[in-house]
């Protein structure tokens, strides 16, 4: 997710969370050995070219603008993710050296929402989002285990 921070200021942008449960969900759909030869960071980059960005600073606003996005634009995500996986699958690599990670504690961050299923997730309430779901699981016997490819648009 992209977000900035200075101090207690961030914005972030509420259409690249919902391309990338979108594209997960589609390859979730795909063989295999399909999703294993996709980068899903490039499907990421290519459907969120074809994205309108929908930037929120506020809980409510990032709320707001999810829902807003989920009624206004659906099947245009639908489709942007869609191309996104075909141009991921095409990609011959001519630029393949990846970008650094301005800020890998914001992709660690990341990841953690994605595996928590926790959006709201920031550096302030980490502790109580983590040990809530840690107990909810220990109450349930569940345990969550992701698949390495999970983190792969997270790494650097």
């Amino acid at each position: 997710m992209t977000s900035h921070s200075q101090s207690r200021n961030s914005y972030h942008n509420v259409t690249e969370a919902l391309a990338i449960e979108e594209i997960e969900r589609q390859l979730a759909k795909l063989p295999v050995e399909v999703t294993q030869s996709i980068n899903k960071t490039d499907a990421i980059a290519y459907a969120l070219n074809r994205l309108p960005s929908m930037y929120a600073t506020s809980q409510e606003g990032y709320d707001w603008q999810k829902k807003r996005a989920q009624e206004s634009f659906t099947r245009l995500l639908a489709h942007a993710a869609k191309w996104g996986i075909k141009a991921a699958q095409r990609n011959q690599k001519y630029f393949s050296t990846p970008l650094p990670s301005p800020h890998p504690t914001e992709d660690q961050l990341q990841a953690l929402r994605t595996v928590l299923g926790r959006e709201d997730l920031d550096w302030e309430n980490l502790v109580p989002v983590v040990e809530q779901s840690l107990r909810q699981a220990r109450k349930t016997n569940v345990i969550y285990f992701p698949s390495p490819q999970s983190f792969a648009h997270h790494s650097s």
